[in-house]
C-alpha cells in the first residue's frame, strides 16, 4: 500500500462559484452545475478533497502552509472567496494533479498550492497558478 500525499491550498474562489459552499467545504462536486466539476466528481477519491485524512497532514507542510495542524479543516468565506485546504489522500489515480485541472476554473488566485508525499525524505513540492493552469515551481527539502 503506498502513503498518503498531503494537498495544501489557499486563494480566492471566482465571484462565480461563491455560492458553492457544499461543494467547496464537503467536497460535493457534482452539486455544482458545471461540466468541470460534474468531470472531477467523476475522479476516484475525488471526495477526498477537501475532506481528507488531515490526521496525516504532516508538521513540515503545516508550517510551510502557514497552519495551525490541529486545526487542519478547510476553510471557505463566501462572501470574500477565500478558501483553504489542508488534507491527506492516498493518490494512486492521480486525483491531485486532476484537481489541479480544476482549479484554474473556479480559483481567481492562489497564494499557496503545495503537496508532500509522506514518504521518508520526500520533499515540499510547490506550484503556482498561471491562468489555466497550475504549475510545478519547485520544492522545498524535507527538515526533521
Amino acid at each position: 500500500m503506498g502513503e498518503y500525499t498531503a494537498l495544501a491550498i489557499k486563494g480566492i474562489v471566482k465571484e462565480q462559484f461563491r455560492k458553492f459552499t457544499d461543494a467547496l467545504i464537503e467536497g460535493n462536486w457534482s452539486s455544482v452545475p458545471d461540466p468541470y466539476f460534474e468531470a472531477f466528481s467523476k475522479v476516484h477519491r475525488s471526495d477526498c478533497i477537501p475532506r481528507g485524512h488531515s490526521y496525516y497532514f504532516n508538521s513540515e507542510l503545516c508550517v510551510f502552509a502557514d497552519v495551525d495542524c490541529e486545526q487542519a479543516d478547510p476553510f471557505y468565506d463566501a462572501e470574500t472567496g477565500e478558501y483553504h485546504i489542508y488534507c491527506s489522500l492516498k493518490n494512486y489515480d492521480n486525483t491531485i494533479q486532476e484537481f489541479f485541472k480544476l482549479i484554474p476554473h473556479f480559483m481567481q488566485e492562489c497564494s499557496i498550492i503545495c503537496t508532500r508525499y509522506n514518504g521518508f525524505d520526500s520533499p515540499i513540492c510547490k506550484y503556482e497558478l498561471v491562468g489555466n493552469e497550475v504549475r510545478f515551481i519547485g520544492t522545498e527539502p524535507f527538515e526533521e
